[in-house]
Order: C-alpha cells, then structure tokens, then sequence
C-alpha cells in the first residue's frame, strides 16, 4: 500500500469535513526513499510519523490506517496518546505477532 491508494478518500474527507488531509508514505513505499540502514521497524515508522505531524505543525491528528498503517496509529495511540484525536483503523489482522 501507498498512500496514492486513498486518494480518493483523502479528497472526499478534505471536502466534505472541510479538513486538511496528509497522506503519508512510509519509508522504503510509496513515493518515499528507501533506508540505507532498513530500519523499517514499528518504532522509526512512528517516530517519523510524529516528524510528520511537527512537519506539518498539526499538535493532534486524525487517523486513518489500513494494515500496517493502522499498526502503525495503534502503536502511536498508545505511546503519543495526546497526538491521536481519534482513529479509524482498517484489515490490521487478527493476530499480532
């Protein structure tokens, strides 16, 4: 997955709940660069995500994640709670290893 795959929800929420809307590839996917040192790991994927966030001067975000996406908000929620308004999460499985 990457994020073009939510355009078009991206462009339906920015429009009809009048917000701003990121989409984010994480490291090695999408449109971003890979690591040299493949530290694609839970903690560096929320750790860049919070850069993210301060990037984007948001104090607070709502959340959208499919699959690791969604692995990747719970992990955020539970150490950043402050940071997560709320959270949708989509096909994270039913097992977490």
């Amino acid at each position: 997955r990457n994020a073009r795959d939510f355009d078009a929800l991206a462009r339906d929420v920015a429009r009809t709940c009048a917000r701003r809307v990121v989409t984010v590839d994480v490291r090695g996917r999408g449109a971003s660069d890979r690591d040299a040192q493949q530290r694609y790991t839970l903690p560096t994927y929320v750790s860049d995500v919070l850069g993210v966030l301060d990037a984007v001067r948001a104090p607070r975000a709502v959340f959208v994640g499919t699959s690791m996406g969604g692995l990747i908000t719970m992990a955020l929620a539970a150490q950043h709670a402050a940071r997560v308004a709320a959270a949708v999460l989509n096909d994270i499985g039913a097992v977490i290893a």
